[in-house]
């Protein structure tokens, strides 16, 4: 028997964020209140998985690195990895219904 306690993230308005890092990458997550969430250098080969109010500001201190996924979605990190350098800055928002 389930519980109201036992409702996923998703119910409580609460966005799922899951990083995997094929290289070192120096990372920030804030949420949509500006709380920071993740704060550092990532190892390669490792993941981190975040949770809380969507939008999440991402700051990626080497993008290319980085595999996205928000909501159990892939993001296609295409749109974010920067022409020049390796710093990437940008929000990633949930889809709508």
């Amino acid at each position: 028997v389930k519980t109201d306690s036992e409702a996923p993230a998703s119910s409580l308005g609460e966005a799922k964020l899951l990083l995997e890092f094929s290289n070192d990458c120096w990372v920030e997550v804030k949420d949509a209140q500006g709380n920071v969430l993740a704060n550092g250098l990532m190892k390669a080969n490792s993941t981190r998985a975040i949770s809380g109010p969507a939008p999440f500001k991402v700051t990626l201190g080497n993008a290319p690195a980085t595999r996205i996924l928000l909501d159990d979605r892939l993001v296609n990190t295409d749109f974010y990895v920067p022409r020049r350098g390796t710093v990437s800055r940008f929000t990633l928002a949930r889809e709508q219904p």
